[in-house]
């Protein structure tokens, strides 16, 4: 086998079918102010009046998401075994969402990833956003390393002889991720004097919704994202 450069490519970071979490809340809102109508606000955040007026007087809490491990359907391909015949110039790892949500919720995955360290790959603790909570981008990096130097020869140079450079990496392994939703939103109505705002709260597990793949777990709710690494 001829030397060459590995650059490593696995498919970016792509949100395909994304929907909106805070829509679906505010969709159910609206359903529930259908018959009651005198909601004059909502929140699910701890930046909702409800929490910052009754800070330590209650013990409901805001909505908040927890990621589970991934779990990919088969071992990730490693590395390590190509480091004494390619030199790395690029390492790039990306994860493709199929099944997703956008939320304001900060979503974090740990895994653990080949990195190239002290002139070897070493598996390392890396962490995932999953949730691009702003809606603006639909590709994120999940680690990017920096140029390996060595004295092995370039790609170019090996493209030219026609040998046998291996120019990507691909994966094509799909993954899980659990999430559980908990907490609650609140919402306020006038007061029945007129004065003031009266609040109201309502458990995360009664937004379900099977057809979105929101499952009831008790008073909690889980959604499973999916997709491909590679």
């Amino acid at each position: 086998l001829c030397l060459g450069v590995l650059i490593l490519s696995v498919a970016p970071f792509e949100v395909v079918g994304n929907w909106n979490f805070t829509t679906h809340v505010e969709k159910y809102i609206e359903k529930l102010n259908s018959t009651m109508h005198n909601i004059t606000s909502w929140g699910m955040t701890e930046n909702y009046d409800y929490w910052l007026d009754l800070r330590g007087e209650n013990q409901t809490q805001p909505i908040t998401a927890t990621a589970g491990p991934i779990n990919f359907s088969s071992p990730i391909k490693e590395l390590s075994p190509l480091i004494n015949d390619y030199q790395f110039e690029i390492i790039s790892y990306f994860l493709n969402l199929t099944e997703s949500i956008s939320s304001p919720f900060l979503l974090a995955a740990n895994l653990s990833l080949e990195l190239y360290e002290n002139q070897s790959l070493k598996k390392k603790a890396v962490i995932f956003h999953m949730n691009n909570r702003t809606g603006a981008k639909n590709w994120t990096a999940v680690y990017t390393a920096v140029r390996v130097k060595g004295q092995r020869p370039s790609i170019l140079k090996q493209l030219k002889k026609g040998t046998g450079s291996l120019r990507q990496w691909y994966s094509k392994t799909r993954f899980t991720v659990n999430v559980t939703f908990s907490g609650s939103i609140a919402y306020g109505t006038s007061s029945s004097t007129g004065n003031g705002t009266e609040y109201q709260t309502i458990t995360v597990g009664n937004l379900n919704d099977t057809s979105k793949g929101l499952l009831r777990n008790g008073e909690n709710l889980t959604y499973t994202f999916k997709g491909t690494y590679g």
